[in-house]
């Protein structure tokens, strides 16, 4: 057994992964979760690698079975858990479009991803969690809310919607725990660099003007180091031009409905 294990979801790439080093680097035993076996393979590899303690566990965490399934071999393989670093989601869609158009799978997509995942990954966690925070102090549960989700943003209606609700249900979480040694936090970052977000970059965004995934990673890390008297809510995570993506990706739209509607 170790003295602290965190579970990571869509830990295989983007800011899943490098939340998973930074916990390797500050000596966490480590269970990555993702959907593509073959992904996963590869990033506990490249783990392990780096001398960290990982394994990989396949499985769609908008399902209740899998989620089970990942807790019980995480605590099967380290009989704790310390942190969890929840970075599945998505928009639902490649990228949205306007509410009159918008398929009602999409909406739903995007509200699996987000807002069940994560009430299933609390409500199936808590237990091992609060058992952490009892001994140290300190357990953390980390989700990825959105810029989007703080301001309703055109084109991502069901994206804005759904990292809302990711924020509020992270804060009833906290509320409901607040004493009992877990915190629950919500990082909002604007555009990432990150195999999601390749719409936008197709729409105009460079791969240099966005959030590195690491960036997210050392938000973890500042958050391993507060004390438990120190809860952190929220922090906000924004790229210099994150309101010129917004101008540019609503243009591009503008000019693709333009280009299918035709002449007039």
């Amino acid at each position: 057994m170790t003295d602290r294990a965190a579970l990571v979801t869509g830990g295989s790439s983007g800011m899943g992964k490098a939340m998973a080093r930074v916990l390797g680097q500050e000596g966490y035993a480590l269970t990555i979760c993702g959907r593509d076996r073959a992904k996963l393979d590869g990033a506990v590899e490249e783990l392990r690698g780096e001398g960290f303690e990982a394994q990989g566990v396949a499985g769609d965490v908008t399902q209740e079975a899998a989620v089970v399934e990942v807790l019980g071999a995480h605590l099967g393989a380290y009989g704790r858990l310390d942190v969890v670093a929840n970075t599945a989601g998505g928009t639902g869609g490649a990228g949205g479009g306007p509410l009159a158009t918008m398929a009602v799978e999409t909406v739903d997509r995007a509200m699996a991803a987000n807002i069940r995942s994560v009430f299933l990954l609390i409500h199936h966690s808590l237990e091992a969690l609060l058992a952490a925070g009892a001994e140290h102090g300190k357990a953390l549960f980390v989700n990825i809310g959105s810029a989007a989700g703080k301001e309703g943003t055109p084109g991502l209606s069901q994206y804005s919607a759904a990292k809302a609700g990711v924020r509020m249900l992270t804060e009833a979480a906290q509320a409901e725990n607040r004493n009992r040694g877990v915190q629950f936090t919500t990082l909002i970052p604007g555009f990432v660099d990150t195999p999601p977000a390749t719409w936008a970059v197709a729409m105009g965004v460079g791969h240099e003007e966005m959030l590195a995934p690491e960036d997210l990673g050392e938000a973890v890390r500042f958050l391993l180091r507060t004390s438990p008297r120190c809860i952190v809510r929220e922090i906000e995570l924004m790229p210099p031009d994150q309101p010129g993506f917004l101008a540019r990706l609503n243009a591009a739209r503008r000019e693709r409905a333009a280009a299918a509607s035709g002449p007039a």
